[in-house]
């Protein structure tokens, strides 16, 4: 587990990514599933998900609308991304030394 913390810590430098935190608050839409939205080179966007039975592409401008809606939940409920690595090395001092 320490390595995958490991991992977490070094993920912004390697893989130029931002890292936050949701700390457990409950019921969010960020608890319904994971997803993924992408924009393609004409500028189009699409989005995938996955359930227990199989994986969805969605591309219509609805459902892509309730999948922003559902991040903007998540961001707002996010740490900065200076005080989720920070929450990472911690609970890796605390839990996984």
């Amino acid at each position: 587990m320490r390595e995958q913390f490991d991992h977490l810590l070094e993920a912004p430098k390697a893989l130029g990514v931002s890292l936050h935190i949701v700390k457990m608050r409950g019921d969010h839409l960020g608890n319904t599933s994971s997803f993924t939205i992408a924009c393609m080179e004409d500028r189009r966007e699409v989005a995938y998900f996955e359930s227990p039975a199989r994986g969805f592409t969605l591309e219509e401008h609805d459902e892509l609308g309730a999948l922003h809606r559902a991040l903007r939940e998540i961001r707002a409920l996010a740490l900065p991304v200076d005080e989720s690595l920070e929450f990472i090395r911690k609970v890796r001092s605390e839990r996984w030394t």
